[in-house]
């Protein structure tokens, strides 16, 4: 009989890993830039070992559970991933490459509304005063926070 290992095991593991590595590189460093990374790091490695620990007991579950028609296809459909699913966070993620490169042609701000703007559409939100709030708050919690609190220029484009 053939044992299979959960994805949350590899996920889970490949994560621990990762914030191992970059724990390491960040005590290069300097000592005022390392302390929010190292939390954010030590925050992903609990998640990874969580990760991992729910695919041991899912794997364990599975391979205990009598095999029968109907776990057989509810594995199967744990496993596969419809691409009707996919498809929206796929839009988000090359939206989101996009506004990486809009930011240095137009600017943080107005590359900011574009993208919130997109995003809500995609989202189907229909209320206009929703898309104020969102589009105004965000950019006066970013520009607070930036430019104001932490003092950081942020990259100018065509406009502002």
């Amino acid at each position: 009989m053939k044992q299979r290992i959960h994805n949350d095991i590899i996920i889970g593991i490949f994560l621990v890993v990762v914030s191992i590595i970059l724990y390491n590189i960040s005590n290069d460093f300097p000592p005022e830039g390392r302390f929010y990374p190292k939390v954010v790091l030590i925050i992903l490695f609990m998640f990874g070992v969580l990760i991992t620990f729910d695919g041991l007991r899912k794997s364990i579950f599975n391979k205990s559970a009598p095999t029968s028609k109907d776990n057989k296809s509810a594995e199967a459909e744990e496993n596969i991933i419809k691409v009707r699913k996919l498809k929206l966070p796929f839009i988000v993620l090359i939206l989101s490459i996009l506004y990486v490169f809009l930011i240095s042609f137009l600017g943080f701000f107005v590359s900011t509304i574009i993208f919130l703007v997109t995003i809500l559409l995609l989202l189907k939100v229909k209320k206009v005063t929703e898309y104020l709030y969102a589009v105004i708050g965000t950019n006066i919690f970013l520009y607070l926070l930036f430019v104001k609190l932490l003092n950081v220029s942020l990259p100018e484009g065509l406009f502002f």
